[in-house]
C-alpha cells in the first residue's frame, strides 16, 4: 500500500541576488540512502519519466503534522511559498533537479540568511516501499514513487538528505525593440535593487521594510518601516552606479505622506471651438484654452503620485502576509526546538531509573504531547523534567520495581522442592501469628 515519505535536506546559504529574481534551481534528491529508506538510481530515473514532480509542483513552509494530513490534505494556501516551474529532471550526475520560483512576498524570508542558515528542504511524495538490503545495509527500500497531486517539495526546520539548493537563476526578460518597455524593466530592476539595499540596512529579525515610492532623478526612495516598538514612513538619498547597484547615502528623515488633489478643467465646446461670427451686436465670451485652466504641477509626477496611491493597498498585503509568515516560521522553529529538548529530559530520565524503563513510541507522543512553556514560548524544563520523573517511575513500579523476583517454584536436582517467595511469606505470617 502506498505511503507518504519525506527526504530532507540542509539549505545552504543564499546569495542575495536571489531575492532579485526569486528563482532558485533546487537538488530535490538524489541516489542512496535518506531518512525514510533506500532510493535507487533506476528508481528516481523512474520518478522524472512519471513526472511525481511535475511543473507547477507546489512549495510549501513545512510538512503538515498527522491531524493536518487528516483534517486538510490539500494543504493550505497560507503555507504556499513557491512552485516548480518546470517538471523536475535529473542532471548530469544523476541528481533529481528542478527549477523553483519563489512567490515575491515570501523572498525576504527565504532569503535571510539567519532564517536559511536554521531550515533545510525536503520532498514529499507518495511511495511504494518494502524492508530489503542495499549498499550493505538493511532498512526500507523504495520501489517507485508515485505521481500525485500532493506530492511537493517543502520548507523544513530539520535537515537530513538531498534538497538543497543549486543555484541562483538571473531573471529572464524577453527583448524588445520598445523604448517605452526597456524603461519600465530598468524601473523595476531599479526597485528590486532598492528594495534589497534597504531590507540590507534596515530588516532583520522581526523588522520588515517596503517601498513606497522612488524617484531615479532625485534619487530619492520613500519607504515603511515596522517593528514591534512601532511604525512610520521614511525617505532616504541613494546612488545607483552604471550596473544598477544602489548605495544608500546619508541618514532616514521620517515623513507623512500627503495625498493632492487637482481639479480636470472643463473641455470646450464645440461651438466654442469653431470660428463660426457671432450674431451681430454679440460676442463671444473669450475661450479659455486647457493650458490657461490647467494646475500647475508636472505631468509626469502626477503619473507618479497616482500610481504610487495604487500601490498602497498591495504593498500593505505583502507586509502583512510577510509579518504572518516569518511569526509561523519562529513560532514553528521555536515548537521543534522545544521537542529536541523535551526528548532530550525523556531520554536522562529513563537511562536513570534503576530499573529499566522503555516508552513506545505511542506512550512517548503521549508525553509530548502537551509540553509545559514559559511566557516567553520555551520548553518550561524543570516543570517538565518532574512530570517525566512521575511518568518514569510510574513505568518502573509496571516494570516490577521494588519486588524480589526469581523466586518462583521449581523442581530441583535430586527432586527435592525448593521454596517459592510465597510459601516463605506463608510461614512466615504462620509463626508471627502463633
Amino acid at each position: 500500500m502506498p505511503q507518504r515519505i519525506h527526504e530532507t535536506a540542509v539549505l545552504p546559504a543564499i546569495d542575495a541576488e536571489a531575492a532579485k529574481s526569486g528563482r532558485l534551481l533546487i537538488e530535490i534528491i538524489s541516489p542512496g540512502w535518506g531518512s525514510s529508506g533506500h532510493y535507487s538510481a533506476k528508481v528516481l530515473e523512474n520518478a522524472v519519466a512519471e513526472k511525481v514532480w511535475a511543473k507547477g509542483t507546489h512549495v510549501y513552509l513545512d510538512h503538515p503534522t498527522e491531524s493536518e494530513t487528516y483534517s486538510r490534505p490539500a494543504r493550505t494556501v497560507k503555507d504556499l511559498v513557491a512552485k516548480l516551474t518546470e517538471d523536475a529532471h535529473l542532471d548530469e550526475q544523476g541528481r533529481v533537479v528542478a527549477q523553483m520560483q519563489v512567490f515575491k512576498p515570501y523572498r525576504p524570508l527565504l532569503t535571510d540568511p539567519d532564517f536559511a542558515e536554521a531550515v533545510g528542504m525536503s520532498i514529499r511524495a507518495a511511495a511504494e516501499a518494502r524492508m530489503g538490503e542495499a549498499e550493505g545495509r538493511k532498512g526500507q527500500i523504495v520501489t517507485r514513487l508515485i505521481p500525485d497531486r500532493l506530492n511537493s517539495v517543502d520548507v523544513v526546520t530539520h535537515a537530513g538528505r538531498g534538497g538543497r539548493i543549486l543555484a541562483v537563476l538571473e531573471s529572464l526578460r524577453t527583448p524588445t525593440d520598445s523604448e517605452a518597455d526597456a524603461t519600465e524593466a530598468a524601473v523595476s530592476d531599479q526597485r528590486e535593487a532598492l528594495s534589497n539595499a534597504l531590507n540590507a540596512a534596515y530588516g532583520g529579525e522581526k523588522s520588515y521594510v517596503g517601498i513606497r515610492d522612488f524617484d531615479p532623478e532625485a534619487g530619492r526612495v520613500w519607504f515603511w518601516y515596522e517593528n514591534p516598538a512601532g511604525s512610520g514612513t521614511y525617505q532616504v538619498d541613494y546612488t545607483a552606479d552604471e550596473s544598477g547597484s544602489i548605495t544608500l547615502t546619508g541618514d532616514p528623515i521620517e515623513v507623512r505622506a500627503k495625498t493632492v488633489y487637482v481639479p480636470i478643467a472643463t473641455q470646450p465646446t464645440e461651438a466654442a471651438s469653431t470660428n463660426v461670427p457671432a450674431p451681430a451686436g454679440q460676442h463671444h465670451p473669450p475661450t479659455e484654452s486647457k493650458e490657461d485652466t490647467m494646475p500647475e504641477i508636472e505631468a509626469g509626477r502626477l503619473a507618479q503620485l497616482e500610481e504610487a496611491a495604487g500601490r498602497v493597498p498591495t504593498l500593505a498585503s505583502e507586509r502583512d502576509q510577510a509579518v504572518s509568515r516569518a511569526e509561523a516560521a519562529e513560532a514553528a522553529l521555536r515548537n521543534h526546538r522545544n521537542v529536541d529538548a523535551a526528548r532530550g529530559i525523556l531520554a536522562e530520565a529513563a537511562a536513570a531509573s534503576t530499573t529499566p524503563v522503555t516508552f513506545s513510541a505511542l506512550e512517548q507522543r503521549g508525553i509530548l504531547a502537551a509540553l509545559p512553556t514559559t511566557d516567553a514560548g520555551d520548553l518550561d524544563a524543570a516543570a517538565f523534567r518532574s512530570a517525566v520523573e512521575t511518568e518514569v517511575n510510574a513505568k518502573a513500579k509496571q516494570s516490577g520495581a521494588g519486588r524480589v523476583s526469581g523466586f518462583g517454584a521449581t523442581e530441583g536436582t535430586g527432586g527435592k522442592e525448593i521454596p517459592t517467595w510465597d510459601s516463605i511469606d506463608s510461614i512466615y505470617g504462620a509463626k508471627k501469628g502463633a
